[in-house]
């Protein structure tokens, strides 16, 4: 898995990869984006103190892409399966 704190993105968010966001610390997958605006995130994993721990009840957003285009969010992966491996391994 890739570290969420050296991998910056100017794109735009694209279905199923995966957004770490800095201030929040957690782990995004981009389940949709409408119309290139509306951009609706299921959160799957959340960092603190330096551990990863998966959410018991994962949740969805929407958000206007706009959100994404700052410094907080980072690119962590573009593929759901190889970050539930990853994810599997470090929350054990």
């Amino acid at each position: 898995m890739l570290n969420p704190k050296q991998i910056a993105s100017s794109q735009p968010p694209v279905v199923g990869q995966i957004w770490f966001s800095e201030s929040a610390g957690n782990y995004y997958l981009i389940d949709a984006v409408t119309e290139g605006r509306i951009v609706t995130v299921t959160r799957l994993a959340y960092e603190f103190e330096d551990k990863v721990s998966r959410v018991n009840k994962p949740d969805t957003h929407h958000w206007d892409v706009s959100t994404f285009k700052g410094s907080d969010f980072r690119v962590v992966g573009t593929s759901p399966t190889r970050f539930n491996s990853w994810l599997n391994r470090v929350t054990k």
